[in-house]
């Protein structure tokens, strides 16, 4: 008769595991509180904002406009890809909250140069700097062009 073999973790991987999860939760602690301070953005930081609203294609595509309806842009489906998964996770927190999803959200531009959409309607705020250059630039090229259509409007 033979012994049966043991299977015990070697303790670096169990103190390995035991870390990655305590720092996982360091971090969502720390983001947690960073985009509470975001909300609390005093208005003399904000350059300027624009109400803005994300309109469905039939061909996937998605239509982004001024809340008055003034087009900003049109996406095809790839260029689409990171704005529609942002408005997912908004949407769901809007369908949570009994809001209606149609509402405009807001492209703020700040003083030293971040670019955030927030969600009135949740006071949620989200920094698109931190998802990477290419996908801020989504929403860069959004604002150039409400800048664009700024003169014409006020004159």
């Amino acid at each position: 008769m033979s012994a049966a073999p043991r299977h015990d973790f070697p303790r670096p991987m169990l103190f390995g595991a035991a870390a990655l999860i305590v720092g996982s939760l360091f971090v969502a602690t720390v983001g947690t509180l960073a985009r509470q301070d975001a909300q609390a953005l005093p208005a003399e930081q904000i350059v300027a904002a624009y109400d803005i609203r994300f309109l469905d294609q039939s061909d996937g595509g998605m239509t982004v406009t001024l809340a008055d309806g003034a087009v900003l842009a049109r996406m095809n489906t790839e260029e689409s890809g990171f704005a529609r998964g942002l408005l997912r996770g908004l949407g769901r927190g809007r369908k949570l909250s009994g809001v209606a999803e149609d509402l405009p959200y807001r492209l703020v531009r700040t003083r030293n140069g971040r670019l955030l959409l927030e969600d009135g309607t949740s006071g949620v705020s989200i920094e698109l700097g931190v998802f990477g250059s290419d996908n801020a630039e989504t929403f860069a090229r959004l604002w150039r062009a409400g800048d664009s259509l700024k003169p014409a409007r006020t004159g």
